[in-house]
């Protein structure tokens, strides 16, 4: 204890400001629940008699080990269904016309083929069109859609349905990813394209996602609005072969929660960082890239194991409070916490994503915002005041004087905080207190 009194106290007075959260190990190995194989955790219970699940947003159709499928929502009552195929449409040797993704899509299901040959997916394409399959609640074909190109993404969000078709380019791990563009519809018959769109929109059930470049975006109302601009996490498009499949898609959506791969890894499987409101996002090691959304778990479609929903919940923010500077939110690594009213909001962050830049200095720290910002140039000085002391609770609290008035910090989790106003103040900026979406903003004059 005397040994992280100490360093703490260091860490207070070097104020070097360094994410050092990030240094402990990101959750995982410890949450993953092994399964012999041939087994699956479904519905609260190891099954062993089911040798496929599809999870279709509203239920699961699952293929038996005696090749029948069913259809269930809760897991006790099941209905037997038979689901459309479409492979005698292709070639023998492709994949084409297997519904490898269904989703409920309003009063129907839309479901998309992958389109890799059946012999070891080695690149080869031997389709010319794309399609879009509309099924009936029984799984049977309503209407089958072409498209000129692959119909790589699909999803329907606030009664619009979304495409994204490829070109093949992206099938070969030779060839630089091309996508060819994305598609809506109000009534699955009249198609328009979205030029400003990259990818479909993906939905939780709560918020709506795209991405866009190597930003994600909230999807508001029809369209991209807020950029989120995340502390640690990146989302850059993986290149390499096979990356329509949901597996190798850079932002996913399992269930309730939204997925990027960790683009540190060189192997395509390696860590999630996990979401379910898409602006705070925390990196698990799982070593998988995929998931089945069950009612309490998510099994790991490639590897007999599962994670409880209720494990990685408990490392996720729950009605956590957010900051919009300058109309993007900002995804701290650990969100702000709401103190007798007020908002304290990680510093180091706000304040680089203000423009500005902190260092350590004489003691204290300095921050500074470019003149070009239309800022004021402002300095946080520790020398003229500074007071430290240790509560019970372990944390270290000191004030800084910035401009003749007090702005307090306080450590939490190793990270200096401060109050979102007095940060917006000495940025020379407005800020917005929190409403019923507790969202405080804080843009410029």
């Amino acid at each position: 204890m005397k040994k992280f009194i100490s360093c703490l106290i260091a860490l207070v007075l070097a104020l070097c400001l360094l994410p050092s959260i990030g240094c402990l190990a990101a959750p995982g190995a410890e949450l993953i629940r092994g399964l012999e194989d041939g087994e699956i955790y479904l519905g609260g219970s190891v099954r062993n008699d089911v040798a496929g699940v599809r999870f279709t947003g509203d239920g699961y159709i699952i293929k038996m080990n005696d090749g029948e499928d069913y259809f269930t929502a809760d897991f006790v009552n099941m209905r037997k269904v038979d689901v459309y195929d479409d492979s005698a449409s292709f070639d023998k040797y492709s994949r084409m016309g297997g519904m490898d993704e269904i989703t409920r899509a309003g009063d129907v299901y839309i479901a998309r083929s992958d389109v890799y040959d059946n012999y070891g997916k080695s690149g080869r394409v031997l389709e010319d069109k794309g399609y879009l399959y509309v099924l009936n609640d029984d799984f049977g074909l309503i209407k089958k859609i072409e498209f000129d190109d692959y119909v790589s993404e699909m999803s329907c969000v606030d009664g619009m349905y979304y495409v994204q078709t490829s070109d093949r380019s992206d099938i070969n791990a030779s060839a630089a990813k091309k996508i060819e563009a994305v598609y809506e519809s109000a009534d699955l018959s009249a198609w328009t394209r979205r030029d400003d769109l990259e990818h479909v929109p993906l939905y939780n059930g709560k918020t709506a996602l795209t991405l866009i470049g190597e930003d994600i975006y909230m999807f508001k109302n029809g369209k991209p609005q807020s950029r989120v601009s995340y502390e640690s996490m990146r989302a850059i498009d993986r290149s390499g072969p096979y990356s329509d499949t949901a597996s190798q898609r850079i932002l996913n959506v399992f269930g309730d929660y939204f997925c990027v791969a960790n683009n540190d890894e060189k192997d395509i499987y390696g860590d999630l960082w996990m979401s379910v409101d898409g602006v705070y996002f925390k990196e698990f090691e799982l070593n998988t890239l995929e998931f089945i959304p069950g009612t309490d778990a998510l099994c790991d479609k490639h590897e007999s194991a599962y994670v409880l929903k209720s494990d990685i919940d408990r490392y996720l923010p729950d009605d956590p409070i957010y900051v919009k500077l300058s109309g993007v939110f900002l995804g701290f690594d650990d969100p702000p916490v709401m103190t007798n009213g007020e908002v304290w909001a990680p510093a180091e962050f706000l304040i680089k994503s203000a423009g500005g830049s902190v260092s350590a200095a004489d003691g204290g720290f300095a921050a500074r915002v470019p003149k070009t910002s239309g800022q004021k140039m402002r300095s946080f000085d520790a020398r003229e005041e500074r007071e430290i002391s240790l509560k019970p609770s372990g944390s270290v609290a000191f004030s800084e004087r910035v401009g003749g008035s007090a702005v307090p910090i306080k450590m939490i989790g190793g990270k200096p905080y401060a109050p979102a106003r007095d940060l917006a103040r000495s940025l020379g900026m407005r800020y917005i207190p929190p409403a019923a979406e507790r969202v405080a903003e804080i843009i410029g004059w």
